[in-house]
């Protein structure tokens, strides 16, 4: 490997990074538990000053992304008021994510393993199953919504720097 003499400009995330052999460092990462743990699509390649070839590629992924949340939310409000598949937040090692339980007959059911870390079964206090269940839906709409936002945001960024893209130079290393 040899040592970077200048830097680029990601065509992914726009973040400054030094360029190894020509390439975008290795970049968008966290490190946990002594592992790497995701990367920005754009690293390794080439960066924006002198390419925009992934752009378009970065810009349907995300119009992809919004289309799947749309279905989710469109899934989620399509329940009827006797069976609910709601979802909830749960927080682990791996992150945060939606999980998914349902409500049959007014009574939560979801897999036995995780009833521990399911915060929102000890709710029953602030109402029904089936009343919690679809605020939890409520709020996972909510959730899904400002992915949606937040993607119309990147698909603008991206597109306004394509518009009138032409190759410049990197800036060299001091």
């Amino acid at each position: 490997m040899s040592k970077a003499t200048h830097y680029g400009i990601c065509q992914a995330c726009g973040a400054q990074q030094k360029l190894p052999n020509g390439m975008l460092s290795n970049h968008g990462y966290s490190v946990s538990w002594g592992y790497f743990q995701g990367t920005c699509p754009g690293a390794k390649k080439l960066p924006f000053e002198l390419s925009c070839d992934l752009v378009e590629q970065f810009i349907n992924n995300a119009k992809n992304s919004q289309k799947f949340f749309r279905q989710q939310i469109e899934e989620t409000l399509a329940n009827d008021t006797t069976t609910v598949d709601y979802h909830y937040y749960l927080s682990h090692r791996e992150g945060r994510i939606w999980v998914k339980a349902q409500v049959i007959d007014g009574k939560i059911t979801t897999d036995e393993r995780m009833c521990n870390d399911i915060p929102c079964l000890r709710l029953s206090l602030y109402g029904s199953d089936l009343e919690i269940a679809r605020k939890l839906d409520q709020k996972r709409v909510k959730y899904l919504e400002g992915q949606i936002k937040g993607l119309d945001g990147y698909i603008s960024w991206q597109e306004s720097r394509i518009v009138d893209w032409e190759e410049k130079p990197l800036e060299p290393i001091k």
